[in-house]
């Protein structure tokens, strides 16, 4: 965690802690997962927008983060068989539904209308850029499930390479019910994303996706997770109470 400006204060850097354990154990999950991958997939026989045959020996790595992390509805991996992100790319991913953990397919035909292009996605390609684990999110997944949706990502690494990511969405009520729960305890005004668009906030007049810079109040805070990528604001209706 990283605190910028004098006014930053207990609360932020408490806001901070708890926003990072809500998150902390699917990030370890993804990087066991990460493991997996590495292990058990045969990252060699990416094709062009198809099928790995051994992604199917993921699934069991794939079923225990489901089963385990309540916040996780879906979790997956995707590869590109290029170093540039050009490249064709390679999927698999899982979901839990009512209890139960299934593969989902996406159209990986270039040709269709609904060609899930994943090398596109702000969640593959930023870790791919980066090598950063981050949050991304909330967004309409237009071409998943139409949800709104968090996704957690982190970089896929084989050899000092990035040769992929690996991701999981997120319960993201759940996620934000509990986010925003933390806000109200520190009293912060609102969690940022890495774009400064709020992800949730404790003052109900200030939607999500809204920009910072345009809700005409002053910033008198700000402590920036630098393992999320994310911030948290304390604006100037909400200043820290005296006693």
């Amino acid at each position: 965690m990283n605190t910028t400006g004098e006014h930053s204060d207990r609360g932020l850097r408490r806001a901070a802690r708890d926003i990072i354990a809500l998150t902390e154990p699917l990030f370890d999950a993804l990087e066991a997962l990460a493991e997996a991958c590495r292990r058990d997939v045969d990252l060699t026989l990416a094709r062009p927008f198809d099928d790995v045959a051994s992604w199917a020996a993921l699934a069991p790595a794939a079923e225990r983060v489901l089963v385990t992390h309540q916040l996780a509805t879906g979790v997956g991996a995707a590869v590109i068989g290029e170093e540039s992100m050009d490249g064709t790319a390679s999927m698999a991913w899982w979901i839990r539904r009512d209890g139960h953990v299934s593969r989902k397919r996406h159209v990986t035909n270039p040709q269709s209308d609904s060609f899930y292009d994943v090398r596109h996605l702000r969640w593959f390609r930023v870790p791919m850029t980066t090598g950063r684990p981050a949050l991304f999110g909330p967004y309409v997944d237009s071409w998943g499930t139409d949800d709104i949706t968090l996704t957690a990502a982190i970089a896929l690494v084989v050899d000092d390479r990035r040769v992929g990511v690996v991701a999981a969405d997120l319960d993201t009520r759940r996620y934000l019910d509990l986010a925003e729960g933390v806000l109200r305890e520190t009293e912060v005004s609102a969690l940022l994303d890495d774009e400064d668009r709020v992800v949730v906030s404790s003052d109900p007049s200030i939607d999500t996706g809204s920009r910072i810079a345009s809700l005409g109040h002053d910033v008198t805070g700000r402590e920036t997770i630098d393992e999320l990528n994310w911030s948290l604001a304390r604006l100037d209706d909400q200043s820290p109470k005296r006693s």
